[in-house]
């Protein structure tokens, strides 16, 4: 048991991926290997961008939910309405959580074995989960799907989805938004391609004759033709080699770890974001109650006359007035991979991104079916929402993503949630007014934000704990998006089958209770987004002992919530010359 225990213990520590210098020799070349056309990380976007077009062909799932319900239990469109079991589905949701539990379990062991094992895994177990599934629909057992698809499947799509985000992250440190949003935007190209790809080969042979290829034989054909795209794409990809940098920037910075080297004479008046929450504007001087600077500056060890003189430049006077500096036991530039995930940070960005996904999710999985069960719509049409869906989540992925450079991660976050939010409550008032325009316009919106959450988050994370932990962490966050298709996706489907036997499936109003509690799922996450803790004083200054909540309001303004006064604001003067106390400790502090 003990060495059951040290070997999982090892598996989350050690994330080094070491090689030897003949590696990294071959490594200086596009083909490993092969001294023939000389590395360039820029090369890395189109073979990161073609591996996530495959995997992304997860989300043209739907497409294939009434042909497979069709061929495995014989049933017929009535009315021109394909028939809708929600049985088919179910696989979607399966391997959304194989997809979240494989990324987050072998996310150190993707980083131990480098890129190019990771997606010749993947994309093995994607094959292999392809060829399993169309024997499950062959004979007609529906088991063999969810097993194939669903568990094999999806395990191989989360490997591989996680290499890709974390390589580019690491080669492109000063680019962190823009590049996670060009990688997981070929997820949402590859639903497009798929979902017409899919169509094409399924479609009839003239008017009312046999499909060009049974819905089985599609996966064969599919299954190949992506493993062997990802195998390709997979041998260009490769880590930075040691000590890399970008204008200084390397994979183990983090986002203004700057101001914590900084000797206390330069406030940088310009209110560079350095020294405000990275998402938001210079802050006016605000006053703040004696009670709260006393209490701030109590839980520091620091008199007040030594924030009252924050220029003064001897150091013994700051070290007088302190008799036990108070430093926090987890430095913030050497957290280990282990105390990033028990962060306060991590652990609210895990809530506000499964918030932000759940109800993209949910409508991605049956949004052809609602298609044609709710609005009509025939099945080109239906084919043509989800390319659209496909288009708005791509779009959403590059451009909030790199939108977030300039924003901040955090604003942009908050933005897709307090969108959702109102997309949703419209996207009730559409069914019952059966407003076609209305439900495509919602959802066009939804799956942008969708897309915008995948896109932000693995820059987030790098902002937050460095480069280094972006492909653990990620795969440990894409949890979230399987506990949402678990929860979600009961929930829904329990819901839904309730309302359809008493309302019947065409009814207006059968989606009702499911929005709503979508609704207050989103509303809860936007609430807890708005704590993230995104600016570095946040993270790391000393509370009060009687402080009890801190938040960065919109404006960029501190406020402390404490026992004895409430709620106060501190003003920008205030904050500075608490910071440059907290950094003298510090440096006193370290051997």
């Amino acid at each position: 048991m003990g060495k059951v225990r040290a070997a999982i213990s090892n598996h989350w520590k050690q994330t080094t991926y070491r090689r030897s210098e003949r590696t990294l020799a071959s490594e200086r070349w596009l083909f490993v290997g092969l001294p023939l056309v000389p590395f360039n990380r820029w090369a890395l976007i189109p073979s990161a961008f073609l591996i996530q077009m495959c995997v992304g062909s997860l989300y043209a799932w739907s497409g294939f939910n009434a042909p497979i319900e069709q061929y495995v239990y014989g049933v017929q469109a009535v009315n021109g309405r394909p028939p809708d079991l929600n049985i088919a589905p179910v696989t979607f949701y399966i391997a959304v959580v194989c997809f979240g539990v494989a990324a987050a379990i072998l996310g150190p062991w993707t980083e131990r074995h480098g890129p190019r094992a990771a997606i010749h895994l993947g994309a093995t177990l994607f094959f292999v989960g392809n060829l399993i599934t169309a024997a499950g629909i062959s004979l007609r057992t529906i088991a063999l799907v969810y097993v194939g698809y669903g568990v094999v499947g999806g395990t191989g799509l989360g490997i591989a989805y996680i290499s890709p985000v974390s390589v580019l992250q690491k080669w492109f440190p000063d680019r962190r938004g823009i590049t996670a949003g060009l990688t997981v935007a070929g997820f949402g190209a590859g639903t497009i391609v798929a979902t017409y790809t899919q169509k094409a080969l399924m479609a009839p042979i003239g008017p009312g004759g046999p499909p060009t290829l049974d819905v089985y034989a599609v996966f064969l054909v599919l299954g190949t033709a992506y493993f062997m795209v990802m195998q390709a794409s997979g041998r260009v990809l490769r880590i930075p080699p040691p000590n890399y940098a970008v204008d200084g920037v390397t994979v183990s910075t983090i986002k203004g770890a700057d101001e914590l080297d900084v000797d206390g004479e330069d406030d940088d008046p310009a209110g560079n974001d350095a020294f405000l929450d990275d998402d938001v504007p210079p802050v006016s001087r605000i006053a703040v109650p004696d009670e709260i600077l006393s209490t701030t500056l109590n839980s520091m060890s620091l008199s007040a006359d030594a924030v009252a003189a924050p220029d003064d430049d001897d150091d013994a006077d700051v070290a007088e007035a302190s008799t036990a500096p108070t430093v926090d036991a987890v430095d913030p530039l050497s957290m280990s991979l282990t105390q990033c995930l028990l962060s306060r940070p991590f652990l609210l960005l895990y809530v506000a991104f499964f918030g932000n996904q759940i109800c993209g999710l949910l409508l991605i999985s049956k949004i052809q079916t609602i298609s044609m069960t709710q609005f009509g719509m025939s099945v080109d049409a239906a084919t043509s929402v989800n390319a659209a869906v496909g288009a708005a989540n791509l779009c959403g992925r590059f451009l909030l993503s790199t939108a977030s450079d300039r924003i901040g991660r955090k604003s942009s976050l908050l933005v897709s949630l307090a969108v959702q939010t109102l997309c949703i409550a419209l996207l009730l008032v559409a069914f019952d007014a059966e407003s076609s325009s209305l439900f495509l316009a919602c959802v066009a919106v939804i799956a942008f934000m969708y897309g915008g959450g995948f896109g932000v988050v693995p820059a987030f994370l790098s902002d937050l704990f460095g480069a280094r932990h972006t492909g653990p962490t990620h795969g440990v966050i894409l949890t979230a998006w399987s506990l949402a298709a678990v929860v979600g996706g009961l929930l829904f489907t329990s819901l839904y089958n309730r309302e359809t036997a008493a309302l019947g499936a065409h009814n207006a109003h059968v989606y009702d209770l499911n929005g709503y509690w979508i609704l207050g799922v989103v509303v809860v996450a936007l609430l807890v987004g708005a704590c993230i803790p995104a600016n570095i004083r946040d993270r790391v200054m000393p509370r009060g002992a009687d402080e009890l909540f801190r938040l960065r309001l919109p404006n960029g303004t501190l406020a402390v919530v404490t026992r004895a006064c409430g709620l106060a604001t501190v003003d920008k003067e205030t904050e500075d010359a608490q910071w440059k106390a907290y950094v003298r400790q510090r440096r006193q502090a370290m051997p």
